[in-house]
């Protein structure tokens, strides 16, 4: 684990969207970025950054897939992980990167809001989205999935 230098160790993390599949797909891998595009996914920009590798008080951010919901699924609580796969049906893709389980640094909260409805994980750094998937879009506010970096580029 390396010590952290400076929040400027962190990366982009992109978000993408399938509006076919009413899927959120969340990746620092620009090369992975682009290939979701031409199946299918519109690029929707930066949500944050966060770290490719550990640092001091971060913990892995995994990353999950289930293929009859066509649904993206990030946590960094081992547990809920476990039981996505476990009970649920979801398949492992590794660990998307590192964040912080309290607010440490110049970190900000990393949102996770769940639509019932199309079975779809949404996560923003942006209190207006999160407002406007809640009371807008039939999203379940499922607080605060991590605490991450700002980025300049991600919506307010």
């Amino acid at each position: 684990m390396s010590e952290l230098k400076s929040s400027k160790d962190a990366i982009q993390f992109f978000r993408a969207y399938s509006p076919a599949g009413t899927d959120h797909f969340y990746t620092t891998n620009h090369g992975e970025l682009e290939k979701s595009l031409t199946e299918g996914y519109i690029a929707e920009g930066v949500t944050c950054r966060i770290f490719p590798d550990e640092k001091h008080k971060t913990v892995p951010l995994y990353r999950l897939y289930s293929v009859p919901f066509i649904n993206h699924f990030y946590t960094a609580n081992k547990d809920q992980r476990d039981q996505a796969i476990q009970q649920l049906g979801y398949t492992s893709q590794g660990i998307a990167g590192y964040v912080y389980t309290s607010q440490e640094h110049d970190s900000i909260p990393l949102y996770r809001m769940f639509s019932p409805a199309v079975i779809d994980h949404f996560y923003t750094c942006s209190e207006t989205q999160r407002i406007i998937a809640v009371t807008q879009l039939g999203y379940i506010d499922e607080g605060i999935a991590a605490y991450v970096i700002p980025d300049p580029a991600a919506p307010a």
